[in-house]
């Protein structure tokens, strides 16, 4: 399955294949509903969002151009448009998933992106 090309350790790799995700799922949801599921739950979520493989450097600035951005970063931002796009494709579907990766997309504004709250942004 296609879950099992995705590699978190190796974030540079990751950015054609999430938005090409995310672009299916919003444009064919129901052909991949379960495929879907599973790799957000399991892969976007817990896998990539969740966990921190690089330091993060802090320039003092709001605002970094992509090529001054680390590749974990970028894949991340990547990540978070799949879900957006996941839950575009699914807006006539009132499900749990929908629900909690609402949820989760929320918390991570009030959070300002830190899930972990282990103060690393």
């Amino acid at each position: 399955p296609l879950s099992r090309s995705l590699n978190a350790d190796v974030p540079e790799q990751l950015i054609t294949p999430l938005v090409s995700l995310g672009h299916i799922s919003m444009l064919a949801p129901d052909q991949f509903a379960s495929p879907m599921k599973s790799i957000v739950a399991n892969f976007i979520v817990k896998d990539l969002l969740m966990n921190d493989r690089s330091v993060g450097n802090k320039n003092g600035r709001l605002w970094t151009a992509d090529d001054e951005v680390s590749p974990e970063v970028l894949a991340k931002v990547q990540a978070i448009k799949l879900l957006v796009r996941w839950l575009l494709g699914m807006k006539n579907n009132q499900s749990k998933s929908a629900n909690s990766t609402l949820r989760l997309l929320s918390a991570m504004l009030v959070s300002e992106g830190d899930l972990t709250e282990q103060k690393k942004i």
